[in-house]
């Protein structure tokens, strides 16, 4: 029974750790959409799970500055 018990927690922590990183992926999705549209005002900082999510959300924030200063170059 208490085997069972720890299972059926580890489980649950698994699946809540896999719905956060879902989760971070789709708000990452939308502001690589948004970039894509043209909106390069600076992406909402979100928490993120874990590392290499927030070093992929820095690289988006990042490439909206470098888009935004080039585009403003050119104009």
């Amino acid at each position: 029974a208490l085997l069972a018990l720890i299972c059926a927690a580890a489980l649950v922590a698994i699946l809540l750790m896999v719905m956060s990183g879902t989760r971070s992926l789709e708000a990452l999705g939308m502001q690589a959409r948004r970039i894509a549209e043209g909106d390069l005002t600076p992406p909402a900082s979100l928490p993120m799970p874990n590392r290499e999510l927030r070093q992929l959300q820095d690289a988006f924030t990042t490439m909206a500055a470098s888009l935004r200063d080039a585009r403003d170059a050119v104009q």
